[in-house]
């Protein structure tokens, strides 16, 4: 299920990560996903078995005794119902409650790690300090609220159990019945209602736990479902790359990020011929990284078209067109990995051309420097290549 969720995630278009957090997609997969099933999972055989077993108890009480059983299958099953149908709409908040905190807890550890450098120059421990302790606090309160809640009517039961079985007493004693065969019976249901309250006591701490991790497989489930055409496509091997022999369109291209009220790029019109060199100048804001997202195929245009050689790029041939394109970004990524495998991103290891490493590390002009270390292509470079200079990253 993860690998899904995280195949479904990569299936987004580039614009869903404009308002996903990151840290909160991770926790999804490494975490919730985990979660799930065993809430989930745990829960529902949880309450198979146990609902068996209560069937298997109560058809030895009804046969022996059909009136007393159905009179404590009544008394049992609508307090335990009652309860649980009166505080589902609580249970539920809580656990839409603790995702949040969870949310927010992956967040501020995400950006007092990621902005480590930043946050040591001006000093600010102590705000990131205090905001993952509020957090964390205000997970860890409603994680005792929801135990005591599964906890605290057992309790309850118990006296209620102990009662029940006074009344039962009185009712068979007050019979026909001799002395052997109320012994008999007394002690048939003190046995049952010792292996009784453990199931239902599981059996009301099973549903409450689907109702509190509900939010999680809501959420899960529509991330899941969505993105099937593109999931299909993300699994395929590259396709070849697209011809491309005379240039790029933009035909009256707009593009408008989700909730924004205008247009970045207002009715583009525009042609590179290949083989020129264009350079996109303006302030800060105007769209110029829109503008070369766009023709990265990364973004979809609102409206208007990106053509190639005349013809339109569309997601059935967007990934054909990435096949032409080399892209040093404004933010380099780089993984905590060798410089071998960063300049082959993503490529496995028993397909990386050497020769073609070569070529793209002369060219880069990095071949120098990665012989000069004493491992070579082999030298881990740290997370997002922190061992390395600004240029040297942006050269691998």
């Amino acid at each position: 299920m993860a690998t899904r969720l995280l195949a479904s995630y990569m299936a987004h278009p580039f614009s869903f990560f404009h308002s996903a957090n990151s840290a909160t997609l991770t926790k999804n997969i490494t975490f919730e996903v985990n979660q799930l099933i065993a809430s989930y999972l745990y829960s529902w055989l949880i309450i198979i078995a146990d609902i068996a077993m209560l069937a298997a108890i109560l058809g030895l009480l009804f046969f022996d005794n059909p009136i007393i059983t159905l009179g404590t299958l009544v008394v049992l099953g609508g307090l335990a119902g009652g309860v649980l149908w009166f505080s589902r709409k609580r249970v539920h908040r809580l656990g839409k409650a603790n995702r949040y905190f969870n949310d927010q807890i992956y967040k501020t550890t995400g950006e007092a790690i990621g902005g480590i450098k930043e946050i040591k120059m001006l000093g600010r421990e102590r705000f990131f300090i205090e905001k993952f302790l509020e957090v964390s606090r205000g997970y860890a309160r409603n994680t005792i609220i929801y135990q005591l809640f599964v906890e605290l009517p057992r309790f309850g039961l118990e006296v209620i159990v102990v009662g029940g079985l006074l009344v039962i007493a009185m009712i068979i004693s007050q019979s026909n019945a001799s002395i052997a065969e109320v012994t008999t019976t007394l002690t048939l249901f003190v046995a049952a209602f010792y292996r009784l309250m453990p199931s239902v006591h599981r059996l009301f701490s099973s549903f409450a736990g689907l109702q509190f991790n509900r939010a999680i497989l809501d959420d899960l489930g529509v991330s899941l479902q969505t993105n099937t055409v593109e999931r299909q496509r993300g699994s395929e091997d590259s396709p070849d790359a697209m011809p491309f022999s005379d240039g790029i369109e933009l035909d009256h291209m707009h593009y408008r990020y989700g909730g924004t009220p205008a247009d970045t790029l207002n009715d583009i019109c525009l042609s590179i011929a290949k083989g020129s060199s264009v350079a996109f100048v303006g302030s800060t804001g105007v769209g110029k990284t829109t503008l070369v997202d766009v023709i990265l195929g990364l973004l979809e245009p609102s409206a208007g078209r990106l053509l190639v050689d005349h013809t339109p790029i569309t997601p059935e041939n967007v990934r054909a067109w990435r096949r032409n394109v080399g892209y040093v970004p404004q933010v380099i990524y780089l993984a905590d990995d060798t410089i071998r495998q960063n300049i082959a991103f993503g490529v496995p290891d028993d397909e990386i051309d050497d020769v073609q490493l070569h070529e793209a590390s002369q060219v880069a002009h990095i071949a120098d420097f990665v012989d000069s270390l004493p491992d070579g292509l082999e030298t881990i470079i740290g997370e997002r290549g922190v061992r390395l200079s600004g240029g040297q990253r942006q050269r691998i």
